[in-house]
């Protein structure tokens, strides 16, 4: 499959990634890849952003179904094709205090792109001899905006992978995938392709100082949605991704 131009509006993305969003897991990585590299180096991004800007309607229905989440990055859904899936573009500022994240897996397949900053990403298996952990059930309650968690019980799991990935990387996981990913102190930003789901539940797992806690979503307003966007927008144009990955060596 051929990829999408580089200047894309938000809504000449239905065509390229609405045939990526029917896939079953596992996900095809390279076509996945190469759409979404279309769509988040930095010139095509910001000509994306600038629809949105541009859009009274596009900015309130993005900011309807978008939020801040609990681990301490921004959750924007540029398009949603429930049950399909969906395309979201993931940004953690540096002055925002963030939560580690827990390792974990997903209801989905999924595929993602970076592009700007630096993530470092954990993958991890089953081990007797591995770190002791407590085992949660993480159900999403889209209709009332909330997280809970079912505690299952105690494993260990050991780490098998450690990767950090800069800007223009590239990564697709199956659902059954346990990982970790950590962003880096600098502004990152990460383009996140959701495929169908394929069951109704995922998986969590927390060290005992760090277990999961139910929480609720706030969506932003529109006027939060167009700061932040505003801001990547500016961060893009005046340091190229490359360049602000290379300010973090």
């Amino acid at each position: 499959m051929a990829a999408a131009s580089t200047a894309k509006t938000l809504p000449d993305l239905a065509e390229p990634v609405l045939a990526l969003l029917g896939q079953r897991d596992p996900i095809r990585t390279a076509e996945a890849g190469d759409v979404l590299r279309s769509i988040g180096e930095p010139a095509a991004l910001r000509h994306l952003i600038g629809s949105v800007l541009a859009s009274d309607d596009l900015a309130e229905a993005l900011a309807r179904r978008s939020y801040p989440h609990p681990l301490g990055f921004d959750k924007i859904i540029l398009l949603s094709q429930q049950p399909l899936g969906q395309l979201r573009l993931h940004i953690w500022w540096p002055e925002t205090a963030r939560r580690r994240e827990h390792v974990h897996n997903h209801r989905f397949a999924f595929a993602s792109f970076v592009v700007t900053g630096e993530v470092r990403m954990r993958v991890y298996r089953p081990s007797d001899d591995g770190e002791a952990l407590v085992h949660f059930r993480e159900t999403s309650l889209a209709a009332e905006g909330v997280w809970e968690f079912q505690r299952l019980g105690d494993t260990r799991l050991r780490l098998c992978l450690n990767a950090d990935l800069g800007a223009g990387s590239t990564y697709a996981m199956p659902a059954d995938a346990l990982h970790r990913i950590d962003a880096s102190p600098l502004l990152t930003a990460t383009l996140f392709l959701e495929t169908r789901s394929v069951r109704e539940h995922s998986s969590i797992y927390a060290d005992r100082e760090g277990l999961p806690r139910p929480a609720r979503r706030r969506v932003f307003s529109a006027a939060d949605l167009r700061d932040r966007l505003s801001r990547l927008d500016d961060q893009l144009r005046r340091a190229p991704a490359r360049q602000l990955v290379a300010q973090a060596g």
